[in-house]
């Protein structure tokens, strides 16, 4: 303790107050260290790398000895890089004679060499009296471990071999002073005489910056006092003068670092970091700092060696490590690939990925080749700086051979641990560590692939040809790497255990790693689940399961699922192809109970389910929901004068629009699903109004009147209308179900199977106050002039697409109570447009399309529209907006007539038909709408059509169709239009099935099946 007094009270005298405030703040957790005197009077320097000479210094000092003392000992170094006169010498001796150091061999010990992360630890490990423990460590990461086990804090991010800064060493040390002392209760504080540490608080009660510095050539780091607890809430801005950087956030384990990356290197400058708290109601600036980024600079060329290892009599390697100012490697980078180099052999090579400097040197002169050499030079210098560095190497006496190997699993090429799977497609590698006879890292490839007097110096084999390891340099790094090579053409039906056997022949060295190798992912578990609709004889419905991997990983995909399935009964099941490639299992059965089975075909464990589904008896039509109108009617004719239609407000409905459900309360559309059900004239529904005065109902296109009643038919294309009347007020309208039921010579009678009532509202016209303008959509509209441009990128090129991409709008009256009306054409005073570009087509011009808009890539115009209102003309208006950005598919749909709706069953996208049917509606038919140069075509009855952005069903085109056919041999579909011909000059199709999938420009598809009967 008095040695310790004395220190401190020299230094208080040499450094003054400013001294103390130093070492307070710069030798925050490591205080006892400097009290010490470890780091001399000369400054701390903790920024600066700590060079081995240097090391030897510090730790001598911390174990109690005095520069003075050391001098006087002058204990010789035994090494022939550091002579008698050398400033380290009797340090270095001294550290070699106490056991703390050894030299690199061959006589050298690298005084000038950067200490590096593994040497602090070994050095740390002898002080606590490790000796002949770490003997047989493997090379740097054998260190690194036991000095954790030992109670020694070990970061295991630093790279063991990256250079360490003074700072690094300090807190190192510190650390070590309260770890016990090899086989012994007392620590290496206690035995040098230090006080051990007093507990502190560690947690400060005020979140604080304490500080802001560029750790590497485009970061900054922003260290905390504690950790932070919502790091969402704070804000940082990096800025260099007015200019912003984009940064990315990035938080350390603890919360108490923030990483501020910029996605390239800073420039040169000055930049202002800025942090913000926003915990609280108001934001609070906690920082505010201005850091300087100078030119990136190489400051260090760092060699893993003193020795060139020979792999053969003429070749020799030796690996280093180029690094900037902020200590990051730059090796392979624009900058560490600029260095010139300058040897003392005949020939050299860098190799920049994988830091490796390789020597040639051979002669026709006898004696003259490597291996004869003594010593090599090396300069290494920046032409555009400052930077020069001379090495000078000796030569391995002999061929570097594998001393120690060892095997840490697979992985994949980012290095990252991966289950080991049979699939072609995947890369695998070994990860390995090989060790030379001094007990340095070897990763570079040709020292492994070296021979020795014929011999390999390291192999690797495999117990099983499906695997064949390859040594080769690692794409990413450029270092040795061995590539687990899979034999594509093998067929793996259960986990294959294999053996990796890494040999080195010359020490006898193995390393044998035990894998097992998958069989490829597939689907191993399958479980039926009940129907979540009512299943009822003849209707398709969907059948849920679910399906897993042998490792617990759902599959899901129709064709990881459809070839490894076996349904009972198998004609029953459907399986459908989605858009996205999922699958999706259906069913359609006759009445009564229905028993399906599902068995995993080649499984291990036999997967086997079952479920049991009660089929109801076929969908009939039982309740109709009534039509809404919540929109009244206005009569605007003169009430004295005899009734004129085109002054009365209608609205019509077709019998596609009404709800009607069956028993299952499913709904049913009677224009298309009666036939299927029972008769297409079977079911119709009857509409009537309980005062014709107030709302006329008048039978529309197809449908008849009966007395009071329309009637429309179902499979019929009929309407009903509903049109104001010449008096105000409400009438009743009751709308109908009748149906016929089934006999054994035919039909029964018609009876109402169902009815329901709504009211609707005939208003006066000068009750209107105010107008209101609707619109068919909110997306923007394309503007049509650009569809040229694209061309067949976005799949949309024709002017005739441009037809279909217009925004419809009408216009309504508005009570004061806030309904609205709507209004015979006699009111309806038109509408303008703000902006000449948005013109105004249409029969009644109520439509807007964009040809143009110049240079602009956005624009919009408010449409307003016009009322003759009883006291003036109303108007009301809305915003239209249009973009020349382009298409882009978001959607393939496909559509059907009502007549293929009719005909055909259509279940989950699988589509039933009969051979006359499908030659009906179909053949000589196209599938598509247009074709990709945007030609109109004829459609089919089935035909699949593009959406965009933009909306609209026609508004993109499919870019191609792919089939897949089994049967139908004479039916044939163009891949490009989709145009359905038979070949031979038939007039039948054959019957047999088509899977179709519509592809869109980007990807965008839609698969359907259409079986023909």
């Amino acid at each position: 303790m008095k040695k310790i007094l004395s220190l401190v009270l020299v230094l208080s005298m040499v450094l003054g107050s400013f001294g103390f405030a130093f070492a307070s703040n710069e030798a925050a957790g490591m205080e006892r260290v400097v009290e010490a005197g470890a780091f001399g009077v000369g400054g701390l320097r903790l920024n600066d790398v700590a060079t081995r000479a240097e090391l030897a210094t510090i730790v001598l000092r911390l174990h109690g000895y005095t520069d003075e003392a050391i001098k006087a000992l002058n204990e010789k170094a035994d090494f022939t890089d550091v002579p008698e006169g050398h400033w380290a010498a009797p340090f270095v001796g001294l550290a070699a004679k106490e056991g703390l150091f050894q030299g690199y061999g061959n006589g050298f010990f690298g005084p000038a060499d950067s200490a590096n992360y593994a040497q602090l630890m070994t050095v740390m490990l002898r002080s606590l009296g490790y000796g002949e423990e770490m003997a047989d460590l493997a090379w740097p990461n054998g260190f690194l471990v036991k000095a954790a086990a030992v109670g020694i804090e070990v970061d295991f991010s630093i790279d063991p071999l990256a250079p360490v800064k003074r700072q690094v060493v300090g807190k190192t040390m510190e650390q070590v002073l309260d770890v016990n002392l090899n086989g012994q209760d007392t620590t290496l504080a206690d035995k040098l005489g230090i006080e051990p540490k007093e507990p502190v608080d560690v947690v400060p009660a005020t979140l604080e910056v304490k500080s802001i510095e560029a750790n590497t050539a485009k970061s900054f780091l922003v260290t905390f006092n504690k950790p932070v607890e919502d790091t969402a809430k704070f804000d940082f801005t990096v800025k260099r003068g007015t200019a912003t950087t984009t940064i990315t956030t990035k938080w350390n384990d603890a919360k108490t670092e923030a990483t501020l990356e910029a996605s390239a290197k800073l420039p040169e400058g000055i930049f202002t970091i800025t942090v913000t708290d926003k915990t609280g109601e108001d934001a609070v600036e906690m920082a505010k700092v201005e850091r300087e980024i100078t030119k990136e600079k190489i400051v260090s060329v760092d060699f893993d060696s003193e020795v060139i290892t020979r792999i053969s009599d003429t070749h020799g390697v030796v690996g280093f490590t180029t690094r900037n100012q902020y200590g990051e490697d730059i090796t392979d980078t624009p900058l560490g690939r600029g260095l010139n180099w300058i040897t003392s052999t005949k020939d050299h090579h860098v190799e920049y990925k994988s830091g490796v400097i390789e020597f040639r040197h051979d002669t026709e002169q006898v004696l003259n080749e490597l291996k004869d050499l003594k010593s090599v030079v090396v300069t290494v210098r920046d032409t555009t700086a400052s930077f020069v560095a001379t090495k000078t190497f000796s030569v391995s006496d002999t061929v570097s051979i594998v001393s120690d190997i060892k095997v840490n699993g697979i992985v994949d090429e980012k290095g990252n641990e991966v289950k080991f799977i049979f699939n072609a497609a995947n890369t695998y590698y070994l990860d390995f560590e090989a060790y030379d006879g001094l007990g340095k890292l070897v990763t570079y490839q040709p020292a492994l692939d070296a021979k020795v007097y014929g011999t390999e110096v390291f192999s690797v084999r495999s117990t099983n040809t499906i695997v064949t390891p390859k040594l080769e340099k690692h794409p990413d790094t450029g270092k040795a790497a061995i590539r687990l090579e899979l034999d594509g053409a093998a067929t793996v039906t259960y986990d294959t255990p294999i053996s990796f056997i890494l040999m080195a022949p010359f020490t006898g060295k193995t390393a044998t790693f035990n894998a097992t190798l998958s069989r490829s992912a597939r689907v191993e578990k399958f479980s039926l689940q009940s129907p979540v609709e009512t299943a009822t004889e003849g209707r398709r419905i969907e059948i849920p399961f679910s399906a897993f991997d042998q490792d617990g990983k759902e599959v899901t995909q129709y064709d990881d699922l459809k070839p490894f399935i076996t349904f009972s009964p198998k004609d029953d099941i459907e399986w459908v192809r989605q858009s996205d490639g999922s699958a999706k299992l259906t069913g359609k059965f006759n009445k009564g109970m229905v028993y399906i089975t599902a068995t995993v075909d080649g499984t291990i464990t036999g997967s086997f389910s079952q479920i049991s589904i009660d089929v109801k008896e076929a969908s009939v039509p039982s309740s109709i929901t009534a039509l809404r109108h919540t929109i009244a009617f206005t009569y605007n004719g003169d009430k004295d004068k005899p009734y004129d239609s085109d002054e009365a407000s209608s609205w019509s409905r077709r019998l596609s629009h009404f709800t009607v459900k069956d028993q299952f309360d499913r709904n049913v559309n009677l224009r298309v699903d009666s036939e299927s059900i029972l008769d297409g004239t079977a079911f119709e529904i009857r509409v009537k109004s309980s005062s014709e005065d107030i709302i006329r109902v008048e039978e529309g296109h197809g449908a008849v009147k009966d007395g009071d009643y329309v009637i429309l038919t179902g499979n019929t294309d009929n309407s009903v209308t509903f049109r104001a009347g010449k008096t105000t007020g409400t009438a009743t309208i009751t709308y109908e179900l009748w149906g016929k039921e089934k006999v054994d010579n035919g039909y029964s009678a018609l009876k109402r199977i169902d009815s329901a009532t709504t009211i609707a509202y005939n208003v006066k016209p000068e009750d209107i106050r105010k107008a209101k303008i609707t619109t068919d959509h909110d997306r923007d509209l394309f503007v049509v002039g650009e569809l040229t441009r694209y061309g067949n990128k976005t799949a949309l090129t024709a002017t005739k697409l441009g037809d279909k991409m217009v925004n419809e709008f009408s216009v309504l009256g508005v009570l004061n109570n806030g309904m609205e009306v709507r209004l015979p054409s006699t009111m309806r005073a038109g509408y303008t447009s703000s902006n000449t570009n948005f013109k105004l087509i249409g029969d009644d011009l109520n439509q807007v399309q964009v040809i143009s808009i110049g240079s602009a890539t956005t624009a919009s115009t408010t449409v307003t529209g016009y009322v003759y209102g009883k006291s003036g003309v109303l108007a009301a208006s809305t915003e239209i907006k249009a973009s020349t950005v382009a298409p882009t598919p978001t959607a393939v749909n496909v559509s059907y007539s009502e007549d293929f709706q009719r005909a055909a069953n259509i279940d989950n996208d699988i589509i039933t038909i009969s051979a006359s049917d499908f030659n009906a509606l179909v053949v000589d038919k196209n599938l598509l709408s247009f074709d990709k140069e945007g030609n109109e075509l004829t459609e089919a009855g089935v035909r699949f059509r593009v959406n965009t952005q933009y909306g609209l069903s026609n508004s993109g085109v499919v870019e191609r169709l792919v089939v897949s056919q089994t049967g139908a041999s004479n039916v044939n579909i163009s891949l490009s239009t989709g145009l359905v011909t038979l070949t031979g000059g038939d007039t039948t199709p054959n019957t047999g099935e088509f899977t179709i999938t519509a592809i869109a420009a980007n990807g965008q598809q839609k698969v359907i099946k259409i079986v023909i009967k």
